[in-house]
């Protein structure tokens, strides 16, 4: 954090644990969606529902609302953008289901055909 202060631009701490600028808590996992609440400075800021899953997920989205907060977008704007957003291909669809039960896929983002090319 150090580094943060000489930045020559505003810096915004964000995450799950400690006590950054921005935070989400209080989150649900559903059958269709992740709900959260995000706090600014200890407060609440807004409440969110993304049909994405995980922490990696919540913290990119934390950051998202921070980002969207500072340029002046509306809460309402980012809570539309945020329940409607699916992801990146191939990182986390449903591929089937047998028996109540949903398979997915869950690739990390190196296996992409277009990311092989550069580890190769």
């Amino acid at each position: 954090m150090e580094e943060s202060k000489s930045a020559g631009c505003p810096v915004s701490t964000y995450g799950l644990m400690s006590e950054p600028d921005w935070k989400a808590y209080d989150i649900q996992v559903t059958e269709t969606s992740t709900e959260i609440k995000v706090g600014h400075k200890m407060k609440e800021f807004a409440r969110f529902s993304t049909p994405l899953y995980g922490r990696h997920n919540i913290s990119n989205l934390i950051s998202v609302v921070a980002l969207a907060d500072f340029l002046g977008i509306e809460k309402d704007s980012i809570r539309r953008a945020l329940k409607t957003f699916k992801g990146v291909k191939r990182r986390q669809e449903i591929k089937g289901e047998r028996e109540g039960t949903s398979f997915w896929t869950i690739l990390p983002i190196t296996r992409q055909p277009s990311k092989k090319r550069l580890w190769r």
